[in-house]
Order: structure tokens, then C-alpha cells, then sequence
């Protein structure tokens, strides 16, 4: 399944899962990056493929909830 370009200017949730923390980054910056570091616990994060898949995916439901 490929990553669509829609939601490359929206803001998606990434949540720290280890302090829980959640952070807004843009669809474009998670498409293109495969970790980041946690501002609140300095964790290292990795986002795979998956992981990303099921961010725009929560995204688009959220956008248009009648698509469930």
C-alpha cells in the first residue's frame, strides 16, 4: 500500500512510546523521515512503513469519519 500525497500538509499525531508524548508533525515530514528523537524523554523513535501506513490512515477516519 502506498503512502498517499493527500494529507502531505496536515498534521498527523506521532506518540513517544515511551513517555506517551504526542507530537504534530506534517504528513510530508513522516512520509519522508524513518525516526525522530522524543523532545519530552530524548527517546529515539523509529516510524516504519507500517506504523506510517496506519498514521495516515487514523487521519483520513478522523478527516471523514462516514468512511468507516
Amino acid at each position: 500500500m502506498a503512502i498517499s500525497n493527500a494529507l502531505r500538509d496536515e498534521y498527523l499525531e506521532i506518540m513517544c512510546p515511551n513517555c506517551s508524548t504526542v507530537t504534530l508533525k506534517k504528513g510530508s515530514w513522516v512520509k519522508t523521515t524513518s525516526n525522530f528523537t522524543c523532545e519530552r524523554c530524548g527517546s529515539r523513535v523509529r516510524i516504519g512503513y507500517l506504523a506510517k501506513v496506519a498514521l495516515f490512515e487514523q487521519k483520513m477516519k478522523s478527516m471523514n469519519p462516514s468512511a468507516r
